[in-house]
């Protein structure tokens, strides 16, 4: 019987003695001991069929978010919450001049127009307090060149389980 009650069938237990005054109290508890024993051993499955259920979910949910970020028609950079970039697309190196192996030394406000910084910093700063939950802004960036250039950006914030911010 499942914890909510409901059984799940029959154990059978041949014994080639026939027994007319029944089981002894220790033989019940015998079979109670391993009716147990086949109810964890069940329990023990169906949470392993779970643990591998998430764990494929959460690899489908992995690529597709790989997916999405690689195949986006626009730009697309994953920042760590000082604003490095931790993962960028190829259109990023055409619009703002750096290679994907130059971007991870780069701070995203570094290569803010100074004049935008201030801006930046406070929207990046209610999303991260959780007054927003993204922001869109045109602003001006140096390309590697140091050729200004106007963009839009927008922010989303991403948070691990517990609610903590992890990447912008």
């Amino acid at each position: 019987m499942t914890p909510r009650g409901n059984n799940l069938g029959t154990l059978c237990i041949i014994d080639t003695v026939p027994r007319p005054a029944g089981l002894t109290s220790d033989e019940q508890k015998t079979l109670r001991n391993l009716a147990d024993l086949v109810m964890s051993e069940l329990a023990l499955r169906a949470a392993i069929r779970q643990t591998e259920a998430a764990r494929l979910a959460e690899r489908e949910s992995q690529q597709k978010f790989h997916d999405a970020f690689a195949h986006a028609a626009s730009g697309m950079l994953l920042t760590d919450m000082d604003g490095h970039v931790v993962l960028s697309k190829d259109a990023n190196g055409r619009i703002t001049g750096y290679s994907k192996e130059d971007l991870p030394n780069v701070r995203f406000l570094t290569m803010t127009h100074p004049d935008e910084v201030e801006n930046n910093t406070k929207l990046f700063r209610r999303l991260v307090a959780g007054e927003l939950t993204s922001y869109v802004l045109e602003k001006r960036i140096f390309r590697k060149s140091g050729e200004l250039l106007w963009v839009r950006a927008s922010a989303t914030l991403l948070r691990d389980s517990s609610g903590k911010p992890t990447h912008a």
